[in-house]
């Protein structure tokens, strides 16, 4: 079983993304039947049949025809597609003849192999025509003898139906006026412009993120054609859909096993699929499943079971932009995890294994990708100080600093292994557990050193106080560092100390000399609260020494010039805090 605990696995909110916009994309359409009627052979049925498409009236037979065309929508079929431009060409299936009537172009009900003159389908909406006679070239030439109509509203309102097919006739003008004879060509091209909706976005990953790619344990296809043969890890090519070739319906199946990842939180595992190009026209998209186990005896009639869909690319009316494929499976992979398995099946199948818009060929080995994360460590180079007191390391018990401030001033260094962002998160309490604040601070790119200040009315003058740190990064928070104490003594101490010194008494008795060494000792009788001096000659350097268990220091001072010398002395308490009033001890070298 892994090592990951049942608590953690949970998929961490991937940051926002904008949005993205549809995908344009153009195509051809070309009709997929046509056929003409005949009033001199109402009954008959030109299903696909001729080589042009005959409208009006011909002078020399007194036939008068009427044509009609289909265009297949099945491109579109699914796709969410909304086509925003429309545009259909006939062309002449020969040359004008000095004068022309004009023709009609509709909309119609559905046209069959059983359309005829007596069995014509319906004139539903007028799209245009080509009125009055002309003579040649017809009005609209454009270099081609075409003629040109706008079928947006049509082919959007019948996709909006859910129609497969769309239909639309020709005729004269006046099928009384023997100039109102053409032929048209029975390849009716019709370019179309339209939006897809944008594809799924994979989620955005930090770049802090640790990863692992996994290329499949086990594989197998499974053919429709041989349906009882085992292909266990066969082939190169992962292959599923109808084959154009051969017809033959496939399958395949992947098995990844997952490494332990120790601490680390699992936030999002993508399987990254990279089709070879075979696409033909237009798409049908694929499925990404998970499925039952697989082994080595799998096949079409044995198959693994196909538990649920994870994700699956959009019929597309284009062949889709090259590149790689990414299907989000976090969910699934978090709750094999939870359960305590290691390994886990996807399966892949054309969304339409009837056409072979849904063939897609796969590069070998498709990439399965987790992206995870490891908590901040425990912190490290833990202080406490104020601004008037230097920090010093997190220490608790008698050994804890005092500080001569109601505020205080933290420190803390955050190891991140995935450098970051990382975050601290600081407890405040008193030494009885009262709590008096708690808040996050950052967030900066580990290992990272944060400060803080703690200050709040409750502070009192002689109370002690705790803290604690830890780390956190958007999906995790890390071990607590120790309570690091600290007391607050913001009271000046009391005593002005007193100087002695053998070597050197009290001016204007002179002693010592130049360069002789003498001991100088300090002392505040009685006074608890001081622990240790402050001293400056001659208003120099200020130098801290600490006072002894008696309460008395002894300083040894070796002055370099002949004279009057002052010696300035305050007693100093635990905090740091130094006496109102110094003793100015005066006292002269000898020459």
């Amino acid at each position: 079983m892994l090592a990951l605990a049942a608590g953690t696995l949970q998929p961490g909110a991937a940051p926002a993304t904008a949005e993205a916009a549809p995908v344009p994309g153009t195509t051809t359409l070309t009709n997929d039947a046509w056929t003409f009627t005949s009033r001199q052979q109402p009954t008959i049925s030109n299903w696909n049949g001729g080589w042009s498409l005959p409208v009006g009236l011909d002078e020399s037979t007194g036939e008068v025809n009427r044509s009609f065309v289909r265009l297949d929508l099945d491109r579109f079929t699914g796709t969410g597609a909304d086509i925003t431009r429309a545009s259909l060409r006939l062309n002449r299936a020969e040359a004008c003849r000095g004068r022309e009537s004009g023709f009609e172009f509709w909309l119609t009900s559905k046209i069959n192999a059983r359309t005829t003159w007596d069995s014509e389908p319906a004139w539903t909406e007028s799209l245009g025509s080509y009125p009055g006679s002309w003579s040649c070239p017809p009005p609209g030439y454009d270099g081609h003898d075409s003629f040109h109509f706008d079928v947006t509203a049509p082919l959007r309102e019948a996709l909006a139906r859910g129609d497969r097919r769309v239909s639309f006739g020709m005729r004269s003008g006046d099928e009384g006026d023997p100039f109102g004879r053409f032929r048209l060509s029975t390849n009716v091209h019709v370019e179309v412009s339209y939006t897809t909706p944008p594809p799924a976005q994979p989620p955005a990953i930090p770049s802090s993120l640790a990863l692992s790619r996994l290329v499949p344990a086990a594989w197998t296809q499974i053919s429709r054609d041989h349906p009882d043969i085992p292909n266990w890890s066969g082939g190169i090519h992962p292959t599923i859909g109808r084959d154009p070739d051969s017809g033959d319906r496939t399958r395949v199946h992947l098995r990844y096993v997952v490494p332990d990842l120790g601490d680390g939180r699992l936030l999002h595992a993508l399987v990254q699929l990279r089709p070879q190009s075979s696409c033909q026209d237009y798409e049908r998209g694929f499925a990404l499943w998970e499925t039952g186990q697989l082994t080595a005896e799998t096949t079409w009639n044995n198959k693994a079971r196909w538990i649920r869909k994870l994700g699956e690319t959009p019929a597309l009316p284009h062949c889709s932009t090259p590149g790689p494929i990414t299907i989000d499976v976090t969910d699934a992979l978090l709750e094999a995890l939870a359960a305590g398995r290691q390994e886990i099946t996807f399966g892949l199948r054309s969304r339409d294994e009837r056409d072979t818009h849904g063939h897609y060929v796969f590069e070998p080995s498709p990439e399965l990708t987790l992206y995870y994360n490891r908590p901040p460590g425990a912190p490290t180079d833990l202080k406490t100080g104020s601004r008037r007191k230097q920090p010093t390391p997190c220490v608790s018990g008698d050994e804890r600093p005092y500080l001569p401030d109601l505020s205080a001033i933290v420190w803390a260094t955050v190891p991140d292994s995935a450098g970051g962002p990382v975050s601290a998160r600081w407890q405040w309490e008193t030494l009885a557990g009262e709590r008096l604040d708690e808040r996050v601070t950052g967030a900066n790119y580990g290992p990272a050193t944060f400060a803080h200040d703690f200050g709040d009315a409750r502070v009192t003058d002689g109370g002690v106080y705790r803290w604690r740190v830890r780390g956190e990064d958007p999906w995790a928070g890390g071990e607590w560092s120790q309570w690091c104490e600290y007391g607050v003594d913001v009271t000046r101490p009391a005593t002005t100390p007193t100087v002695s010194s053998a070597t050197y008494p009290p001016s204007p008795q002179p002693g010592g000399g130049p360069g002789v060494a003498g001991d100088f000792t300090f002392s505040s009788p009685g006074d608890p609260d001081v622990t240790g001096y402050r001293y400056s000659l001659d208003w120099s350097t200020w130098i801290d020494v600490p006072a002894l268990p008696d309460g008395t220091a002894t300083v040894t001072i070796r002055p370099t010039s002949a004279g009057d010398k002052v010696l300035v002395v305050h007693s100093a308490d635990r905090a740091g805090n130094f006496s109102l009033n110094p003793r100015v001890y005066l006292f002269t070298v000898k020459a």
